[in-house]
């Protein structure tokens, strides 16, 4: 899985110039990733705990859509404390 990447700062770097670079649909494939196929949105909150996964959060929040915005904003209103790792 790509969060894991999240634990190391080259890794993190990849997947931050891959939302930059990267098209709309290969972005939705990465934020896809991230938010997970669960209600639980394990992997958001995995990344939110790992070293480097704000930074790609922040990105994340720049470069998606409106819609995938709001959810991401939704989830880290539903928990405060990873909401206070991410600064935009």
């Amino acid at each position: 899985m790509i969060f894991f990447s999240y634990y190391h700062v080259v890794f993190s770097n990849v997947v931050v110039k891959c939302l930059t670079y990267g098209s709309p649909d290969e972005r939705q494939l990465l934020v896809n990733e991230m938010l997970g196929s669960t209600d639980e949105n394990e992997p958001l909150q995995a990344m939110m705990k790992a070293p480097f996964g704000n930074y790609v959060v922040q990105k994340v929040l720049e470069t998606c859509d409106d819609q995938t915005r709001e959810l991401i904003l939704y989830i880290l209103d539903i928990f405060p404390l990873f909401k206070s790792f991410i600064k935009f």
